[in-house]
């Protein structure tokens, strides 16, 4: 018997499991993860560099300074960060055409900038009032969760470019159909992110990378928790209380059949695809991890660097195309992924829709072709390519997504307690959001014991 199991070997699994090793050491602890490594979704990879070999993000990699449960861990193990390059960006209209620019204002005419400004005012001012442990209680909350942010911006918005800027905030940050989210939705994950700078990474510190990768925290997880107590290839069926009413000790069965007695579990991922005895709430579904190919791709020189940009681009054309699936742009945006010993790479986020087909090569091809487009791109080197999936076709509809079960889905089932991405009050969807979750459960599991 165990005392407490842990179902998924992500950041906040793993960060659960540490922060009560920490304050309880004779603990016994055992890790459950369907798939055969430990991360969720943080992904690192090792490819062929400027200087010989680097590691590179292919899945979860910014980190913002204002994450300060993130960034106390990360300094907990000497981990450091640094942040992304300044220069110019580029900005990518509904209609394709291509416009580089500096500074924090993107480059759209003044009557749509300031359509989109009281657009995106009137959202962050709901949003710094939101209730955050139950969104349902906050002002309006029915009415604002039955609307959707399509519907809002209809009758926020009149200029055409603030109406395509909007969805692509939408559709490029959270990768959802405004006609698919609740306005109290989108404010409660604009609200946990402390506004616009918070979720756009648009803060005076900007937006941060890993040195060494994203990986590098849950290598480091992994070995304060001690990796024999993790079982690999280990998929959750089902969770039992022994005794009837839900008192008593759990049993937790995997899908080769073996079963682990826990007096506590934390459910991490998996909730809806797990048998519960006696059954557990069931609530509306939420938003699904984002369908995306992550990709990087590495150079010889930083070309880009070299003509003043930051390896920035947004992409309204490329949202579009993920949104309707029409139009030739593949990729919603691109970041500069230099690596910390200076190792030039960019990486993105392609649309599965016209690239999930193709190899990785062909992907590779493409994604030259698309860089091309956006920078000056002669003699330039490549030196190395890899990419990964996320996520799965839309299977919603036009289901509208609600905040209606966000302050809910974090009540404790009896014996088990709850975890998973949906639960967090800060950061909600990003690698700070899951560290906040980590340690929440962790001290409510605590309390209980």
């Amino acid at each position: 018997m165990t005392d407490i199991v842990v179902v998924g070997v992500g950041i906040s699994g793993l960060v659960s499991s540490y922060h009560i090793l920490k304050k309880k050491p004779d603990a016994k602890i055992t890790l459950l993860e369907a798939s055969d490594r430990a991360g969720g979704q943080i992904l690192s990879v090792n490819l062929k560099a400027a200087s010989g070999t680097d590691t590179y993000d292919v899945g979860g990699a910014f980190v913002q300074k204002a994450q300060k449960e993130l960034m106390s861990l990360l300094k907990e193990f000497e981990i450091e960060t640094y942040p992304q390059p300044k220069g110019k960006r580029i900005t990518q209209l509904g209609d394709g055409t291509i416009k580089p620019y500096s500074g924090s204002i993107p480059p759209l005419p003044w009557s749509s900038l300031i359509d989109l400004h009281r657009f995106m005012s009137k959202l962050e001012g709901s949003a710094k009032k939101m209730n955050l442990t139950n969104p349902s209680e906050s002002t309006k909350a029915d009415e604002l969760d039955k609307t959707s942010v399509d519907e809002f911006k209809l009758k926020t918005l009149w200029t055409q470019a603030a109406k395509d800027m909007a969805d692509t905030l939408a559709g490029s940050v959270l990768r959802v159909d405004p006609k698919n989210i609740s306005v109290l939705y989108y404010e409660y994950i604009l609200g946990s992110t402390g506004g616009w700078d918070g979720l756009l990474g648009s803060s005076k510190d900007g937006l941060h990378r890993i040195k060494g990768g994203a990986e590098k925290i849950v290598n480091a997880l992994v070995e304060a928790i001690g990796k024999e107590n993790i079982k690999f290839n280990s998929k959750v069926t089902s969770i039992k209380h022994t005794n009837e009413g839900g008192d008593g000790l759990v049993s937790v069965e995997v899908s080769s059949g073996e079963t682990y007695t826990a007096k506590k579990v934390i459910v991490t991922e998996g909730r809806d695809e797990i048998e519960f005895v006696p059954s557990a709430p069931v609530f509306p579904p939420l938003l699904p991890i984002a369908n995306t190919i992550s990709f990087v791709i590495t150079f010889a020189k930083a070309f880009w660097r070299d003509k003043g940009y930051s390896g920035e681009v947004l992409s309204m054309a490329g949202t579009m195309q993920h949104l309707t699936g029409e139009g030739e742009w593949s990729a919603t945006a691109i970041f500069d992924a230099t690596s910390s010993d200076g190792n030039p790479a960019l990486s993105g986020v392609l649309n599965p829709g016209p690239m999930g087909d193709k190899t990785p090569e062909e992907r590779k091809s493409e994604v030259l072709k698309l860089l091309a487009k956006y920078f000056p791109m002669e003699n330039v080197d490549v030196l190395d390519y890899a990419d990964h999936a996320w996520g799965g076709p839309w299977k919603y509809g036009d289901k509208l997504l609600t905040a209606s079960s966000l302050g809910d889905r974090r009540k404790p089932f009896h014996s088990v307690h709850w975890a998973d991405r949906h639960t967090a009050m800060e950061w909600y969807n990003t690698i700070g959001g899951a560290v906040q979750v980590g340690y929440r459960v962790a001290n409510e599991v605590l309390d209980c014991m």
